[in-house]
This record gives C-alpha cells, structure tokens and sequence, in this order.
C-alpha cells in the first residue's frame, strides 16, 4: 500500500513537475548526512516520517451501501494520512532553491494526485480522490529532526498524502416477512402455543401512527412506515386510512401497502 503511494507521488512529480530522470534522480531515504554525502546528481528527497490514521476525516459507526442492487453494510472506509519531508539537493543552493519551489508550485495548484498515476489494483472506496496537500501546521521540528538523523539542516516542504482505505463489506439479509413466536410446556405439550405475525410496510408518509388490523390482532405503522402485525397467509389484513385499505396477506414475499 505505502510502496504504491511513494510509487504515484514520484510519477506524478516527475511528470507535472517536470523531473526528468536524466536530469534529477528522486530518493526516498532518510536525508542523513552519509547519505547526503554519496549524492552525484540533482535529487529531489521524498522522506515519509509519519503515518497516521486522519483526526478530522474519519467517521464512526456502520454505514450503508448499494453495490448492483445489493446492500451492504461497513465500518466506514479509513482514513491514512502520509507525512513526506520534500527536500532538493545539489551542489549549488540556487539550483536546489528552484527545483524545491517548483515542487511546490506543482502540489499548491492541485489538491489530489490524479488516478493516473496510481498504479493498477490501488482501490479506491467510493471513487475517493488520493488527497495531496502542503501542510500550513506541522509535528515536524526542524532542528529535532535534523539532529535526531545526525542531518544538515535544510528548507523543505511538509506534504500530506490523504488516501481511504476500503473496509470489509458484509451483505444485508432481506428483511424478514413473517415471524413466528410460539411457546411449549414439557409438561403438557397440550398447552404449547403458535402465534404467527406478517411484516408489512406502507409508502405512504400519512400512515405513519394508523392502525393496521387483522382477526388476530393489531399493530401501529412505525416511523419508517413498516409494521408487524399477527396474521396468516390468506387472511385479511385492513389498513385505518382515508378511506381504509383492505387486502389479503401473501403466501410469500413482503407485504407492500400504498
């Protein structure tokens, strides 16, 4: 996952920056001074320093989707955020000065990183863009950071890649169109009892609080517009609307009222 992250930030700045790989090379390595010291040619440092799940993008609780008609259920996507320290190097500090602002000339007019530059298989969830942003607070200390990496002290950009990552999907049950209850005395088996219920739902917004009835009993239409009353296949069940609704209960399948 972070690999191809590091892969499309590299490709995308190579190509809108420019960054011909003739001219400069792109490093992902902890800018310390041995390292520094080995470079030969122009590089732009891309140092990833953090990883952390996002504070303010996240959502709690589970959620809702349609995928071709079925529904599903899911903790909401994650949400990662990727900390890079963007620094240039070059012999010259000019040099290092122009390649470093055209990288964030680059990054300041675009807030995503195009999907083309993601490599193949980099999902998605919900066509969420990979967010790419110069950050205006940072964590990072400069003179800590550098000295903890035994490191030259030098200007750079603190980026933040912000990408969501898709959670399992678990699919929804049809929702229930009977239900039956019954109870038994081991006892006296005699005394056991059946009491079948139908569940119903009417589209009508009026009929929420109305009475439905059968010879069984009744129920109250509920706040989404469903209700579960006690019934039969091939009874009669009677809506208290405007004028009343009177139909029979299905054999099979949910019993949908205007």
């Amino acid at each position: 996952m972070f690999h191809q992250i590091d892969h499309a930030l590299e490709q995308y700045l190579r190509t809108e920056v420019p960054l011909p790989p003739a001219d400069v090379d792109v490093a992902f390595n902890a800018p310390a001074k041995d390292w520094s010291a080995r470079l030969s040619r122009p590089t732009i440092n891309l140092f990833l320093w953090d990883i952390r799940r996002s504070a303010t993008k996240q959502r709690g609780g589970i959620e809702e989707v349609e995928i071709e008609g079925r529904t599903f259920r899911r903790v909401p996507p994650r949400v990662l955020e990727m900390r890079y320290l963007v620094t240039a190097w070059s012999s010259e500090h000019r040099d290092e000065h122009q390649m470093l602002g055209n990288v964030a000339s680059t990054i300041i007019t675009r807030r995503t990183l195009p999907n083309q530059y993601l490599p193949d298989g980099f999902e998605l969830p919900d066509d969420r863009p990979v967010e790419l942003l110069l950050t205006t607070t940072s964590d990072l200390k400069p003179n800590d950071f550098w000295s903890s990496i035994d490191g030259q002290l030098k200007p750079g950009l603190d980026i933040v890649v912000t990408f969501w990552v898709a959670t399992p999907l678990t699919e929804v049950a049809d929702p229930a169109t009977s239900v039956e209850v019954g109870t038994s005395d081991t006892n006296d088996p005699s005394r056991s009892t059946r009491r079948s219920y139908v569940a119903g739902r009417t589209q009508n917004p009026a009929n929420i609080g109305r009475r439905v009835r059968t010879r069984r009993g009744s129920a109250t239409v509920q706040e989404g517009g469903e209700f579960v009353v006690p019934g039969e296949p091939g009874e009669s069940l009677t809506l208290d609307s405007e004028p009343p609704v009177t139909t029979e209960i299905p054999a099979d399948g949910r019993l949908e009222l205007e």
